[in-house]
């Protein structure tokens, strides 16, 4: 059963970075709004 716990713990790994990766890549769009609106707010 030396397997299916090398799958399970493959699964978690997965599913760590994939929570790592929309928590990055959230914080990368909320930079870029805020960042191009106060470039839209200078430029006016």
């Amino acid at each position: 059963m030396i397997f299916p716990r090398a799958l399970g713990y493959i699964d978690e790994a997965l599913q760590i970075c994939l929570i790592d990766w929309t928590k990055e890549s959230h914080l990368l769009l909320v930079w870029f709004h805020s960042h191009f609106w106060k470039m839209d707010k200078v430029s006016y």
